[in-house]
């Protein structure tokens, strides 16, 4: 029997309610990309109860940390704000999410929604019954600085999903850059205490190796977040994804592509910026070293 979480079916709503969920100052984003509202009519598209509905955006909660509440009512609700409240005021009242605001880059705020340690635990149990049982979940909110970041990774690793998944892959974990670091940095940790610090440092890169998490000169380059796959042939892969903003490095973004990370813009200035440093010639693409590399813009 599925696993649900008891919540009323939706019913109708009032304007205010219905502006709660949209984007608040000048932050309303990409109108085309939650305009979409009659898509879950759309023969071509799986029917999802709002069960369903609502246990998918419980999961994808716990297993970011944070998601933005009009990309939820995108992703989950297909763009419709009435149901999408009604979930996730019922998940508010059992005590599995809570709201936080966060500042947009042009000074607006919006809402974002993160994981109760008991709505983590509850979101590790759903990713269980999917299937998914090494799959790992967060609670709580990070640091105000930060969210506008792990909402940009949360779009970044959906869009690199819905790639996967038109080629013909699966995905089967996602691991978030918190989760790598902590397992990395433990391995080393454990090493170094054991023998001394050129042990902890050895095992620190074999971690990374295990992980698929590249190193060069010395230093682990850790993704925002990795996706495990099983592509259309049945073998296994990985795809590191990367959020750019406009203030990383050149040798940074360089380091990281040449490393073979799926590399998103956050921004059309951050775009730009990732560009010039692959030498792109104004098309977000580049071949260095006999690779080719795509930027994405979010």
């Amino acid at each position: 029997m599925s696993r649900g979480l008891d919540i009323e079916r939706p019913g109708r709503d009032d304007a205010r309610e219905r502006d709660a969920l949209r984007p608040r100052g000048r932050d309303r984003g990409d109108r085309r990309e939650r305009s979409g509202h009659r898509r879950e009519y759309d023969p071509r598209q799986p029917r999802r109860s709002f069960a369903e509905r609502v246990n998918g955006a419980m999961r994808d909660v716990g297993m970011f940390r944070a998601v933005a509440l009009q990309d939820l009512v995108a992703r989950q609700f297909d763009g419709h704000p009435f149901p999408a409240r009604k979930a996730l005021g019922q998940l508010e009242r059992r005590g599995l999410v809570e709201r936080r605001q966060a500042q947009g880059p042009k000074g607006g705020t919006y809402t974002v929604i993160v994981a109760t340690p008991a709505g983590a635990a509850e979101a590790a149990a759903l990713w269980r019954e999917a299937g998914r049982e090494r799959q790992r979940t967060f609670s709580g909110a990070v640091k105000a600085a930060e969210m506008g970041h792990d909402v940009a990774v949360y779009r970044a690793a959906c869009k690199a999903q819905e790639r996967i998944e038109a080629a013909g892959g699966r995905v089967t974990r996602v691991r978030i850059d918190a989760e790598l670091k902590g397992e990395i940095a433990a391995r080393g940790e454990r090493m170094r205490r054991m023998r001394d610090h050129k042990a902890g440092e050895e095992a620190r890169a074999r971690a990374a190796a295990e992980l698929g998490v590249p190193v060069q000169d010395g230093r682990v380059l850790v993704p925002d977040a990795q996706i495990e796959y099983v592509a259309a042939d049945g073998r296994d892969g990985r795809c590191n994804v990367e959020v750019a903003s406009e203030h990383y490095r050149g040798r940074e973004i360089r380091a990281k592509a040449q490393a073979g990370f799926a590399l998103y813009a956050s921004s059309a200035r951050a775009a730009r910026v990732v560009a010039r440093a692959l030498s792109a010639g104004g098309g977000g693409r580049s071949r260095r070293g006999g690779r080719s590399y795509e930027v994405f813009e979010l």
